[in-house]
């Protein structure tokens, strides 16, 4: 995050931005996917095209902030949770 400056916070605001403002419409199918695929599908959520949708939002501002604050911050975030899934 050292070398993180103003400007460089302004180039990538507008994808945080649009990444950040659409998750919230994304809660309740996002919860409904917690009772498991096939009962969130039954209840009318289109399964395949929200985990698409995530993970191309999840991209836009992993990718964003990455860029900011520099690939280390990024490897003590993402580190943790792959040795979890080990």
């Amino acid at each position: 995050m050292g070398g993180a400056t103003w400007e460089s916070l302004m180039a990538v605001a507008p994808f945080l931005v649009i990444a950040l403002g659409l998750f919230p419409f994304m809660a309740r199918s996002l919860n409904l996917i917690l009772l498991g695929e096939a009962e969130a599908k039954h209840l009318g959520v289109r399964v395949e095209t929200l985990k698409r949708s995530v993970i191309v939002l999840v991209a836009l501002a992993v990718g964003a902030s990455v860029s900011v604050c520099g690939t280390i911050g990024f490897v003590a975030l993402v580190v943790p949770h792959l040795l979890r899934m080990i």
